[in-house]
């Protein structure tokens, strides 16, 4: 099993939180709130173990909002939020918070719009700060418990993944989530080597 040294783990759990921290100020504006961050955790683990410990303080009905990252390594990351968070931020975003609730495919389309400004905040912090090309895929919007999203019997469920997250939310607990950054075993080797180049241009 291939695993990120501590030096580079640190340095994506940073370079994370900058990200987050950015799109925290958009996070705020839509639910008219403080938006707080969490501590970035990391973890090397079987992918769905890793998984099921990140999402299993949000519920058993989940919102995503995923992307697939290629370029210089290949890894996921996705916001994962309990739906009924999920459905205020959406009715939020549509000036809605007081009105008839929206109809599934427009709430989907809010937290589309949502997960790609905090998800590309992170990804871009990363491929901007490190200086490697990266591209991420259409946000995927998904509602389910976490094995129908994230395939917990897939053929890649027991795979030694590198995951870190990051849990935001409002003052008080009303709205939070996690935003989950995941490299599998085959991609650590490149991650690990764009983040030597970059700690070795710092030094």
């Amino acid at each position: 099993m291939t695993v990120l040294g501590t030096d580079h783990q640190e340095v994506l759990a940073e370079l994370f939180n900058i990200g987050m921290g950015h799109a925290g100020a958009v996070l705020s504006r839509v639910v008219h709130g403080e938006y707080v961050l969490s501590v970035p955790r990391t973890e090397v683990a079987p992918r769905s173990v890793a998984i099921g410990r990140v999402v299993k303080r949000l519920g058993a009905d989940l919102c995503t909002v995923s992307r697939r990252v290629a370029g210089a390594f290949d890894a996921d990351i996705a916001l994962v939020m309990a739906a009924e968070h999920a459905h205020m931020v959406a009715r939020h975003m549509m000036g809605d918070a007081g009105a008839r609730p929206p109809t599934a495919e427009l709430e989907a389309d809010s937290l589309k719009e949502l997960g790609n400004v905090m998800l590309s905040s992170c990804v871009d912090t990363l491929s901007n700060m490190v200086g490697v090309a990266l591209q991420m895929s259409v946000p995927e919007a998904r509602r389910g418990s976490a094995g129908a999203i994230f395939g917990s019997g897939s053929a890649g469920a027991d795979e030694p993944t590198f995951c870190l997250h990051i849990d935001f939310g409002l003052k008080g607990g009303e709205v939070g989530g996690s935003v989950m950054f995941l490299v599998g075993d085959a991609a650590a080797p490149k991650v690990g080597a764009a983040l030597a180049l970059y700690l070795k241009a710092l030094a």
